[in-house]
């Protein structure tokens, strides 16, 4: 054993010797031109310099890179939306370009220097081939060889190594074991012979097996084959090749290939692979690819109970697909890239950028091509377009499905019949003509908006309810992980068939009449809408299993329904505010002239102590209340205004009602088929005079009418559908649209008087009185066949009068905080009542009291319980509120 130590170390110092890392003669000759004080050249001070230069974090950058392994660099492309294929070099440039960082100075010398240990073996020997002039080094029994490059480490066990020094080729035999340790990721191969190239890592192994694991998932994977070999661009191409779960001694399942490819990041591919299930086949699949970038193909392979073995396809003409992390299985996110990324297209692939999207919303416009073993197949396209000019964002979605019935046989699905094995292909309805083995879906929004208004539309249209159900339940995505499990792809949650839809037609203008004004100060219409609505009806033709057993028909179509608003100020008499000098005091000036509290200093807590307060005795007390009585001059205004303004709310609809009792199956709706066309129109109107004067509001006083009229009546009612098809529904239906023809009027008066208009504490105090009540309403009171209308006229009772009310309203301003008292007392007919609502605001603290006492001038008077809120305000969005109620 020590004679073989001995040999080892030899060995280990002759290849030293021989030059295997840096030349002796290369060393000095390096270190001739050396500075003497600091040891380092003058192009090694220059670099230095320029080292120093670069800023910290770029340092750092760069340092992560140099030590990041394959796996991490293709987890970092990864995380930033880069592409995470090719190798380590190309994943290095890749995220320097994304940084923007220096490409590093190259070292050729560190760049081939390696550390080689041989940690254990029996014999060596060292031997030349003089006819091929290589130099050979051998090593036998139990032979362990560690290899140090970079953060990597190489350890080889096997009985017998020859290593060519020349080539820089290592060949080991019999009952090889090679390890690879970089990072988190640790790389087992295991084989009868090994052949790899110390230079660029290419390697053969002759019915060899690896596994891979991962520490971050804890996952680990059994690749197995004839031959497996790896080149310098780290990837490995195994022959024969078997794929298991390495954790489980028994593999429950495992996939089979002729060849896979284990390419750099996270793209694999297989040639005639075979999934089986312990040892029962189950899938077959004559070549697949899986790409880490994305591709502008997507396709799907799956199976349903019902609909059978299916295949999805969608491939994207303009754009790309929106992310659905919801719908992606554990295996797309680890191998999926960023969806916020900005890419172009490449061939059939969409590659990253780097960049981030400037628009997610960009054009989309997608082709699909669905096939259903049972069902059938389906066309169709995808269509999305973003704003732009007076378009805003628009979607299109149509396909076409070419279908038959499926039957449900002792508990599974067959698309042939029992009689005779023959198929049911289905047909459609579209309006009057017949759509053999052909089943549509439209779906189409949007908006258009310009100066004059905007417009928006939907516009859906299928041929059955059904159609839906059978053509969406789709994904671009393949779930990996159900596949290899087996599991039936069906929903689990039951989806109920459509029930009805609306074609739609909005829109809506506010136009600028400058022109008009005042008489005419605003006009818009806040809705115009279109729309045709659809319903669903059972079919008593069609059998229980064709998607025609349900068909949708017209319902309703509202021709027009129009809302609109106008108001404008016609009259004005008087004098204009402009031309008057307000003799108002200055606000500034008034609160230290006439505050009576002006002399409270800057605001404080209501706890700290006042040295002032204290030294100048009772007059500078500052919780005394303020003076009430104050003395003020009459402003002299020279008059008052009077304006007239009015307000209209008018409102109109029409809308055709079909007649759906005809209609026993999908071919015989006829659009001409009309029940009734109903006419509505309503309007909220409101006529104000006021009487004020405009530049203190010293006293207003104004009167206003206002109310509403609709009428309601049946431009057309057909006596033969239906729906009318007696007297009695005839009568019915003219005596509700009689019903809602109606009229009602009101009027209201209100005064309100400042009289401390010119204090600026006290200046809000106002009294006010209010009078509301009925004038005139309608009543129906016929039938249908004979209309009567009584008209209702106010009375002075407590039933017509609304508000009958004086309030007496005390506000003083104090500190910016607004302290208020509240007296209001009910005039007959209504019930007497005086009611009071204070609020007090000092400091942080907000205090209000309300109570109410019912009939105060009776001997029977009643008390309403006395509320009491304290609240505590520490800010805009936080406050602490406790609330009392005293009966």
């Amino acid at each position: 054993m020590k004679k073989n130590f001995l040999w080892g170390l030899k060995l280990f110092f002759f290849i030293i010797g021989l030059g295997l890392w840096v030349p002796a003669g290369a060393q000095d000759q390096a270190n001739a031109g050396d500075d003497p004080e600091t040891g380092l050249t003058e192009e090694e001070e220059a670099a230095g310099e320029e080292i120093e230069e670069v800023p910290p974090e770029k340092k750092i950058l760069e340092l992560d890179i140099k030590t990041s392994s394959l796996t991490e660099l293709a987890a970092w492309c990864r995380s930033l939306g880069l592409s995470e294929g090719g190798s380590r070099e190309e994943l290095a440039n890749r995220l320097r370009d994304y940084y923007q960082l220096a490409p590093p100075v190259s070292d050729p010398e560190e760049a081939g220097k390696r550390t080689i240990i041989i940690e254990s073996a029996r014999s060596s020997e060292y031997f030349t081939l003089e006819t091929v002039d290589e130099d050979y080094a051998r090593l036998r029994g139990d032979v362990v060889l560690r290899l140090h490059e970079g953060d990597a480490v190489h350890r080889i066990k096997a009985w017998e190594i020859l290593f060519n020094r020349t080539r820089n080729i290592i060949t080991a035999t019999g009952g090889v074991e090679y390890v690879k340790e970089e990072g988190d990721t640790r790389e087992t191969f295991k084989g009868e012979s090994i052949t790899v190239n110390l230079d660029d890592w290419d390697s053969v192994f002759l019915n060899g097996m690896t596994e891979r694991s991962m520490a971050e998932d804890e996952t680990s994977f059994r690749f197995a084959g004839e031959i497996i070999s790896r080149n310098d661009q780290d990837v490995t191409v195994l022959t024969n090749a078997d794929i298991s779960n390495a954790t489980n001694a028994e593999a429950f399942w495992s996939i089979h290939a002729s060849r896979l490819w284990l390419l750099p990041g996270s793209d694999w591919a297989v040639l005639n692979a075979v999934l089986k299930v312990g040892e029962i086949p189950l899938f077959y699949l004559p070549f697949f690819l899986y790409p880490a970038d994305e591709l502008v193909f997507h396709p799907v392979v799956g199976y349903r109970s019902r609909e059978g073995t299916f295949f999805q396809t969608t491939t994207y003409v303009l754009g790309r697909p929106k992310a659905d992390s919801s719908s992606e299985s554990s295996l797309t996110k680890i191998m999926g890239g960023g969806s916020d990324m900005e890419r172009s297209r490449e061939g059939i692939f969409l590659r990253s950028t780097g960049r981030k999207a400037t628009d997610p919303n960009d054009t989309r416009l997608s082709l699909i091509l669905d096939g259903y073993a049972n069902l059938g197949f389906y066309v169709g396209t995808e269509l999305a377009l973003p704003s732009k000019g007076i378009f805003g964002p628009s979607e299109l979605s149509f396909g076409l499905g070419f279908t038959r019935n499926i039957y449900q046989y002792n508990g599974g699905y067959s698309p042939f019949t029992n009689t005779d094995g023959k198929s049911e292909w289905n047909s459609s309805q579209l309006f009057s003509f017949t759509l053999p083995y052909m089943r549509y879906r439209l779906n189409t929004k949007g908006s258009m908006s310009g100066k004059l208004g905007t417009m928006n539309w939907t516009f859906p249209f299928y041929s059955d309810p059904f159609v839906d159900l059978d053509f969406l339940n789709r994904s671009e995505r393949l779930d990996w992980v159900k596949m290899i499990r087996g599991e039936d792809d069906t929903d689990e949650t039951e989806k109920d068939p459509l029930g009805s839809y609306e074609w739609r037609f909005t829109g809506s203008s506010t136009p600028s009449l400058p022109g008009l004004a005042p008489y005419l100060s605003n006009l818009s219409i806040s809705s115009l809408t279109s729309a045709i609505s659809f319903g669903t009806k059972s079919s008593n033709v069609s059998n229980d299993i064709s998607p025609n057993r349900t068909f949708f028909y017209p319902n309703k179509f509202t021709i027009f329904s129009i809302s609109t608003s106008i108001s404008g100020t016609p009259l004005t008499l008087g004098y204009n505010p402009a031309s008057v000098k307000t003799q108002v005091p200055n606000s500034v000036e008034a609160a230290t002239q006439d505050d009576p509290l002006s002399d409270l200093g800057s605001p404080r807590s209501p706890w700290e102590e006042d040295t002032d307060a204290a030294s100048a005795g009772d007059a500078s007390d500052p919780l005394r209340p303020p003076v009430l009585t104050q003395q003020f001059e009459l402003l002299s205004t020279g008059g008052g205004q009077f304006t007239f303004d009015y307000f209209l709310n008018p409102a109109g609809v029409i809308e055709l009602q079909f007649d759906p009792s005809k209609w026993a199956a999908v071919d015989q709706v006829d659009w001409n088929d009309i029940s009734s066309v109903l006419s509505s129109f309503r309007t909220d109107s409101s006529f104000t005079f006021t009487f004020k004067e405009p530049v203190t509001a010293l006293y207003t006083t104004s009167l206003r009418f206002f109310g509403s009229a609709s009428w309601q009546d049946y431009v057309f009612l057909n006596e033969d559908s239906g729906e009318f098809s007696t007297a009695a529904a005839v009568n019915s239906a003219r005596a509700r649209a009689y019903g809602a023809t109606s009229f009602s009027t009101s009027s209201e008066f209100i005064t309100t008087i400042k009289p401390l208009y010119q204090n600026a504490v006290w200046g809000n105090s106002n009294i006010q009185y209010t009078l509301r009540g009925l004038i005139a309403k309608s009543s129906f009171v016929g039938t249908g066949q004979d209309p009567e209308w009584d008209i209702l006229y106010g009375k002075w009772d407590d039933t017509n009068i609304e508000i009958h009310r004086l309030a007496a309203n005390l506000a003083a301003s104090v500190r910016e905080k607004n302290q208020t008292l509240s007296l209001t007392t009910e005039l007959p007919p209504k019930d007497a009542a005086i009611s009071e609502d204070a609020y007090l605001r000092i400091w942080l603290t907000e205090t209000n009291v309300r109570s109410k006492v019912n009939d105060p001038f009776d001997s029977d008077r009643t008390w309403d319980p006395v509320y009491v809120t304290e609240t505590l305000r520490f800010g805009t969005n936080m406050y602490l509120q406790q609330s009392m109620v005293y009966s």
